[in-house]
């Protein structure tokens, strides 16, 4: 689960908003194209990237289904995203009580902005499965809720377009690829000479890609690596200082 803040992109939320404005969601495909950049091409729910999960969908938070009372929502913008046909799958219709939003919900008519803060205190990565952490008695658990609807962590063993085997794998990937990389870098800073910087740089460099926004699960990686990324381009800061 990742939270974007659309409305800060401008020029294309007025664009997309222009569009609906005049047209069916489905019937331009720069609606798609625009959530595809937003979204960095990476699910809302799983984070997957359409080149490690499955193709994209305009995902509707709101159902489109006039059965479920929200067919007025089927062209309003803030109720667009973009998903892997696996997360749409699981999600179908049904209606999102008790889940996340991936960024803005209706309260009384009114779309509100998500709280990012509390969906990332909630939803936790150790190692690349997520958790949820302690919620107020009585009150809903969105976080455990969302993970069991979307199946994060493939505990259903479901079959099929709905399985998430190829989730849970590209997950461990990515966490293995950045241990081994950042393992790299402290082993390199342990016998640091200013001969070898080029590399650590280079690592370092690298490991920050599997930070950013538009990287694959970078929830996991900053919940699993984040401090340890800071702590090792610290000591390298500190290990350059010492030569000079």
């Amino acid at each position: 689960m990742r939270f974007i803040e659309k409305l800060n992109y401008t020029e294309l939320s007025a664009e997309a908003k222009i569009i609906l404005s005049t047209k069916d969601y489905n019937e331009s495909g720069r609606i798609k194209e625009i959530l595809r950049i937003i979204y960095h091409d990476c699910c809302v729910y799983c984070q997957s990237s359409s080149e490690s999960g499955s193709f994209g969908h305009i995902e509707h938070f709101y159902p489109k289904n006039p059965e479920k009372g929200f067919d007025g929502y089927r062209n309003v913008y803030e109720n667009l995203h973009l998903s892997c046909q696996r997360c749409n799958t699981l999600k179908g219709e049904n209606l999102p009580d008790g889940i996340y939003s991936p960024n803005l919900y209706l309260e009384k008519g009114v779309w509100v902005k998500s709280e990012p803060g509390k969906i990332n205190r909630e939803m936790v990565y150790y190692g690349h499965l997520l958790f949820n952490t302690s919620h107020p008695i009585g009150s809903t658990d969105r976080a455990d809720n969302t993970i069991k609807l979307f199946d994060l962590n493939n505990r259903n063993n479901k079959m099929g377009r709905s399985s998430r085997r190829h989730l849970i794998e590209a997950r461990l990937r990515v966490f293995c690829t950045v241990r081994e990389i950042l393992e790299a870098v402290y082993n390199l800073l342990s016998a640091y000479h200013p001969t070898i910087d080029k590399a650590v740089q280079s690592l370092l460099t690298l490991a920050i890609k599997f930070t950013e926004k538009s990287s694959p699960y970078s929830g996991m990686v900053l919940d699993n690596f984040g401090s340890d990324l800071l702590n090792l381009y610290e000591t390298h800061l500190l290990a350059k200082s010492r030569y000079r």
